[in-house]
């Protein structure tokens, strides 16, 4: 999973036509790349895992203030619930 690059499943339907061109950039490229299920925003540095030194995944609570009214809070993605959709083990800060 280390040497693929991940995407929001929203970005195909959110932004086709980029999508689209990233995607022969990355077939051109020889890059592995997929989409990640039950995104809720496009942005997944912001919810996803970070690969520690020793290989471990580490997951960071991403809960920011800003989008803590109803109207925002709809779109917090869960990085829980898309790693173990994945499989992916992660230790939690």
């Amino acid at each position: 999973m280390k040497n693929t690059v991940y995407f929001s499943g929203l970005l195909p339907k959110r932004f086709p036509k980029f999508n689209n061109e990233l995607q022969v950039l990355l077939k051109s490229n020889n890059i592995k790349h997929s989409y990640l299920p039950h995104t809720k925003d496009i942005w997944v540095r912001d919810f996803m895992p970070v690969s520690n030194r020793s290989g471990k995944y580490v997951l960071f609570n991403y809960n920011p203030d800003y989008l803590q009214p109803k109207k925002y809070s709809k779109t917090i993605s869960s990085g829980s619930t898309i790693c173990e959709s994945l499989g992916i083990s992660v230790e939690k800060t």
